[in-house]
């Protein structure tokens, strides 16, 4: 029951990739990648959709290699590499542009902000609080005396025992003792005959 078969560890063993493009581009578009890719032994899965891409990355785990086509084209590349980054750290974020100088690389910091990413604002600093000095000043309204805090009236203790809340057929029909038959609604049990 525990060995794995060979299939198994060879699926494990591939590397895996997720391309996402745009659908206007094609596969025309990313057609020497996903060769490249293939040859490489990397069978890619192509996606058109941020949240297809980020679905099967996040599923597919740490060593997954997303790749996107063209990401200036692509609606919410900044922000789904920032999610990536969060949530499937061990996802590697790719980017492809044909016509670039570097065809194939990754994906940087630079890249998100170009890409519509707000930059992090570097945090405003705080001023420290005021510290008190002396004794507070305080004023008490009407009576110089503090009044309590509570209900009006007094608290009384509860004298009542367990025998005079439930009667003995109450208790039975709570327990379930008088069987599938149940009560009327008398509060007797039904079948019996009084």
């Amino acid at each position: 029951m525990g060995a794995r078969s060979e299939s198994d560890s060879r699926q494990q063993a591939t590397p895996r990739a997720v391309v996402w493009m745009a659908r206007a581009a094609g596969a025309d578009a990313a057609a020497s990648l996903l060769e490249s890719l293939r040859k490489r032994g990397v069978e890619p899965l192509v996606v058109e959709s941020d949240l297809w891409a980020m679905a099967h990355a996040c599923v597919m785990g740490a060593g997954t290699l997303l790749v996107m086509c063209e990401p200036q084209r692509l609606t919410g590349a900044a922000q789904l590499a920032l999610a990536l980054r969060k949530y499937a750290p061990g996802v590697v974020v790719y980017a492809y542009e044909p016509g670039g100088a570097q065809v194939l690389r990754m994906v940087e910091d630079q890249d998100l902000v170009n890409w519509g990413a707000p930059e992090r604002p570097a945090p405003e600093p705080r001023p420290a609080p005021a510290r008190a000095i002396g004794k507070p000043h305080l004023r008490l309204t009407g009576d110089d005396a503090p009044r309590p805090i509570g209900p009006s009236l007094p608290i009384t203790e509860h004298t009542s025992s367990a025998s005079d809340v439930l009667s003995a057929d109450e208790l039975a029909m709570l327990l379930g003792r008088n069987g599938p038959k149940g009560f009327d609604g008398d509060g007797n049990a039904k079948g019996d005959q009084r």
